[in-house]
């Protein structure tokens, strides 16, 4: 926009800073989409993007222009990109639907700074979480909670023929997800590692259930029917699922891939 000629404005965010301790902790973790940190601004300061504003070029022609990010730096500039993006393509699910994805995002967002836990070193190791609904203007829906895991962490064939004993997690209840973690971490077999993915999938759809008040809501109980899970790769998640499911907003889960 800066260079082309047929931009007649450039859109402009402030600098802000942040005093609140969990507000700025929210906007280093990338949780709130509002605040986009500059790793090379010195006051470390965030850009507001809720204050976005139009200028028209020829009334900042020759400010000055200070790097917030390393221009050689691939990963810090697809960073900043695909935050300023997820700001404005962030998918609304429908009112009566969140409180049922509520407690997904609460659990990812309660472990993934803690590293030293089983949970904690498994979600750095999921490259993002999407849903998928047959339907999202009519209710009840049936939700499909897509797991995609950083393909290095998942072997990517297994013979389930080679006399593996553990049965995938669909044909029993789920268990808790910091025991399933543990088991990940633990196992040794690559067959018994696919059917923990598997069951790690399960255990995060099994989460989907609206706590508190929402659960007593009509409104609520009767957006959603089942919540399905489905496990990938981030090598083998196809197009046309992409296409039609929406990014579970939990995107810190791992860094971005540099181009």
């Amino acid at each position: 926009d800066v260079v082309l000629s047929k931009r007649e404005n450039i859109l402009v965010a402030p600098l802000v800073e942040l005093d609140n301790a969990e507000t700025k902790r929210s906007a280093l973790n990338r949780e709130n989409p509002r605040y986009v940190p500059l790793p090379l601004d010195g006051k470390g300061r965030f850009v507001d993007l809720n204050q976005i504003t139009a200028y028209a070029k020829e009334d900042i022609a020759g400010a000055v222009a200070a790097p917030g990010i390393e221009a050689k730096d691939d990963a810090a500039v697809r960073a900043f990109g695909l935050a300023v993006g997820r700001w404005f393509g962030r998918f609304a699910f429908p009112d009566e639907v969140q409180p049922w994805l509520a407690p997904i995002q609460k659990q990812i967002r309660d472990k993934y700074e803690s590293p030293k836990s089983a949970l904690g070193q498994v979600l750095h190791r999921v490259a993002e979480i999407r849903v998928e609904a047959d339907s999202w203007a009519d209710a009840p829906r049936t939700l499909t909670v897509h797991v995609i895991v950083v393909a290095g962490w998942m072997p990517v064939v297994i013979d389930l023929d080679a006399g593996s004993t553990v049965e995938p997690s669909t044909s029993r209840q789920a268990r808790p997800l910091a025991e399933v973690a543990t088991d990940l971490l633990l196992s040794k077999d690559d067959n018994r590692t696919v059917v923990l993915w598997d069951e790690f999938a399960w255990s995060l759809a099994a989460l989907c259930t609206p706590k508190g008040r929402q659960a007593d809501d009509q409104t609520v109980k009767g957006a959603v029917a089942t919540v399905e899970a489905m496990l990938w790769t981030d090598e083998d998640f196809p197009l046309v699922r992409y296409r039609k499911s929406e990014q579970l907003d939990v995107d810190f889960l791992s860094d971005p891939t540099p181009l």
